[in-house]
């Protein structure tokens, strides 16, 4: 909720009234609670990996948390390298480990909100969904679900893609989001 206040002051201290918001994983999820605060906001939306649906843990999530407290003793004589490696892989995001102590915490608070997925019922902006098929961070359920509950939304899923799409795909997003500005 603090990322969509700063939001708020960023617009208002640069008087714009309702410019395209484009947001990747997290910052969805900033938007959308920003969009929550401000109905009257009719600017439009991109989102692509949108984070805030939550699912209940998967095979390997709830075999990990019931390994995790066996292994973390190892922490103290495994190197660092090979640390980051292993439990990156096994027993979460791969980029986690390289999060810094304040972020890991702001990260935490995040995940404990609540799901988005009744938010998003109330939004009114057209949004464009980018979303990669194998997407490993927001799975491509989360995609419709997003699809399904806002009501001016257009998915476009990229069959190859990942959750770095705007990386991968850069110049298909730029055209996906020209011709949707254009509409």
């Amino acid at each position: 909720k603090q990322y969509a206040l700063w939001l708020e002051e960023v617009l208002h201290t640069l008087r714009l009234k309702n410019p395209t918001l484009i947001g990747h994983s997290f910052g969805c999820r900033v938007i959308i609670r920003f969009l929550e605060k401000h109905p009257e906001f009719t600017g439009e939306i991109i989102l692509h990996g949108a984070a805030g649906i939550k699912w209940p843990p998967g095979l390997k999530q709830k075999i990990a948390g019931k390994l995790k407290p066996f292994v973390l003793p190892f922490k103290k004589i495994v190197p660092q390298k090979v640390w980051n490696k292993v439990t990156g892989k096994f027993f979460g995001a791969r980029d986690w480990v390289h999060c810094t102590p304040e972020l890991k915490n702001t990260l935490q608070k995040t995940l404990g909100e609540p799901c988005v997925r009744e938010n998003l019922k109330k939004i009114k902006n057209n949004v464009l969904l980018l979303w990669g098929k194998n997407d490993g961070y927001t799975p491509i359920k989360s995609a419709h679900v997003f699809a399904t509950n806002l009501k001016n939304a257009t998915l476009h899923i990229f069959e190859d893609g990942k959750h770095g799409i705007h990386r991968t795909h850069a110049a298909k997003c730029a055209t996906k989001i020209t011709n949707f500005l254009k509409q």
